[in-house]
Formats: structure tokens, sequence, C-alpha cells
């Protein structure tokens, strides 16, 4: 669910255009897109607090698999109609287990009897077409994963540069956090603050 708050909220703020279903398929090709799918996809993948105490530390190789990766972007593909109905429609009641999308594919979408209120579906699961509720993903989704499989260790593969970068990147990002509360600790403006005692607490203590 966190994943697709952060969604909505690139979505929302013009960072990513809704129309662009393939924001992120370019992968590694595209660095500073891609920083920015680490940051606030894959890191849900993996749980956010793991990628915050370990990114800095460990490339992102040693923190996911493959299959971490592929599978976010499946996420996202299986999201995207559904949460960009979502981040235009802020009154949408939707379960948020129906998640869906069309990447470079045909949209799902239901509708009443009269045809009207037509909303997107998971693309791979769930209300879509071909797949069952509560029955994972359907033959497609399964199949799409592999190709994200096979994409994403290809781009490992041939941009092994960004690792390095992204993990130089955040190895910096912490080091300044780092030296921040480090000032802030020997500036600490309440270090030399004499103590106020009032008369009450004076009177107690002389009686013990």
């Amino acid at each position: 669910m966190i994943m697709f708050v952060a969604l909505i909220g690139l979505i929302q703020d013009g960072t990513i255009p809704p129309q662009d279903r393939a924001y992120f398929l370019q992968m590694r090709n595209d660095e500073e897109k891609y920083i920015l799918f680490c940051d606030e996809i894959l890191s849900c993948v993996v749980g956010r607090h793991q990628w915050c105490q370990l990114s800095w530390q460990q490339p992102i190789s040693e923190l996911t698999t493959i299959s971490d990766e592929a599978f976010a972007h499946l996420l996202v593909e299986n999201s995207w109609d559904v949460w960009t109905d979502k981040a235009f429609d802020p009154e949408d009641t939707t379960d948020s287990s129906n998640c869906g999308e069309s990447s470079t594919f045909t949209t799902t979408v239901s509708s009443t009897s009269s045809g009207a209120d037509a909303r997107a579906t998971p693309l791979w699961t769930g209300n879509s077409i071909k797949a069952k509720k509560h029955c994972g993903w359907n033959n497609e989704g399964r199949m799409r994963f592999n190709r994200l499989f096979t994409m994403v260790y290809d781009d490992r593969r041939d941009h092994k540069e960004f690792e390095t970068n992204y993990l130089c990147m955040k190895q910096s990002k912490h080091d300044t956090r780092k030296g921040k509360r480090a000032r802030v600790e020997e500036n600490d403006p309440f270090e030399n603050v004499p103590v106020i005692v009032c008369c009450d607490e004076i009177e107690l203590l002389e009686e013990v």
C-alpha cells in the first residue's frame, strides 16, 4: 500500500505524467527516473525501513534480487490505471486491493449494468477479465513477469555503473544528515541553561 501512496503522490505533483505508463521502463538508461523508482517503488518491495538502513551501505544487487526488481515493475504495471484514477479522484472509495493498470496493454474496466461509472480494475489480478478474485496472477501476468525478469537481468548487466552511482549518492546523503545531527548536538542551545527550581520544590527538598 505504501508503494501506491507514493505513486499517487508522484502523479498528483506532476512528477510522473498520468498517461506515461512506461515511465520507469527505460530502467537504468534513464538514471534520474530510475533513482526515483528505487527510492519510491523498489524500496517498498524490500521494505522501507530496511532500505533506509542499508541502501547507503550495500549495492542494489545485494539488497534486492532480479525477481524483486521485476516484481516491482509488475506491480506498477498492474496498478497503473486504478491508482492514476485515485490520484485525481480523492473521493474514490474503491477497495484498495483493486489495483489495476495497463502499460502498453489494453485497459480493463468494470462498469454497472447501465454502462455508467466505468472504473479501471487490475490488469492481471482480482477483477481483470481473465483473472479470478483471490486467485493470484493470471497467465498473462506471469508471462509479463518473465519478460520483466529478462529485462532487469539485461539492464543490470549492461549498466553496472548505476549501482555504483546510486550507492555513492546514498552515502553522500547519509553523511550529510549525520553531519547535521552532529552539529545540532554540538550546538545544543539548552546545554548550559540553568535549571530553575520553583519555591514549592525548594520547600520539599528542605523537608527531605
